[in-house]
């Protein structure tokens, strides 16, 4: 397992690219990036979006399959409840438009855990 703890995988100057609070790799080759979020500026599902797309530079190398590419997850840890539903944590699932019941596995997942949300509301993510 590696841990980096605020890796930085910025390669360009002109875009705004993310410094990962902690970036870990498991023996199982998933990846996972978890964020800090101590302030709500209302743009989460789009930070989200930004750090898993830079997770996904390193799901795949060159010459490997599209079905050998590893999971990412992405994990922000908020102390706000961005939904306001008291929930310990969100879990944010592509489906298909018009069809809830059809969902995407696209080998992101994506988690907002608020650390304010009451627990024995849910079953657990796994």
């Amino acid at each position: 397992m590696t841990v980096k703890r605020e890796a930085d995988k910025k390669k360009n100057s002109v875009y705004h690219g993310p410094r990962f609070d902690v970036y870990v790799e498991d023996n199982c080759g998933t990846i996972y990036d978890l964020e800090m979020q101590n302030q709500n500026h209302h743009d989460i599902e789009k930070r989200m979006a930004i750090y898993q797309g830079n997770l996904e530079k390193q799901a795949l190398y060159a010459g490997q399959l599209f079905s050998e590419r590893s999971q990412t997850v992405v994990l922000f840890l908020c102390d706000h409840d961005v939904y306001n539903l008291n929930r310990a944590y969100y879990k944010l699932i592509p489906q298909l438009e018009g069809h809830p019941e059809i969902l995407i596995d696209n080998g992101e997942t994506n988690v907002i855990v608020n650390l304010k949300g009451d627990a024995s509301k849910q079953a657990t993510l796994c």
